[in-house]
């Protein structure tokens, strides 16, 4: 496979090769090649400690991965979400927050929307299932000071 000089390209071309190597081989493959290219790419995930690979912000490594693959075109199909880009398609919601005080009930609610490509996901030692974290993350009260 050819690879430009672009990071976002050459990952890109390397996760299709990866893609094309696990649908045509019937036994496991190991993804050295992307990792490899990955960290070239963003040397900051290629940071060693005594010989051993350093762990890394999980966060920043999904951004920089969605980063690159925000100009894969729109996939096409009866059953394919909205959206200009496979990201979107893929990954982007949309996000209605209410607002309201509870001290002063008549006064109306304030709904915003919001569109977002990722969820929060609130980690502490009572959350156990994924689900509850980012249940956890939607959920907000703020003071509000008025003049």
């Amino acid at each position: 496979a050819e690879y430009g000089d672009d990071p976002r390209s050459v990952i890109t071309t390397a996760m299709r090769d990866l893609m094309i190597s696990l649908d045509n081989s019937p036994s496991p493959v190991a993804p050295m090649t992307l990792v490899q290219r990955f960290r070239t790419a963003f040397p900051q995930f290629a940071q060693q400690k005594n010989g051993v690979y350093m762990q890394q912000d999980a966060d920043e490594c999904w951004s920089e991965i969605t980063t690159c693959l925000t100009k894969l075109p729109q996939m096409k199909g009866n059953k394919v979400p909205l959206g200009e880009t496979a990201i979107e398609q893929l990954f982007q919601g949309e996000l209605v927050s209410e607002w309201s005080c509870p001290e002063i009930p008549e006064e109306p609610k304030t709904i915003t929307r919001t569109t977002f490509n990722k969820l929060a996901c609130h980690i502490d030692d009572k959350i156990h299932f994924l689900l509850e974290g980012i249940s956890k993350s939607l959920e907000e009260t703020i003071s509000k000071l008025s003049s």
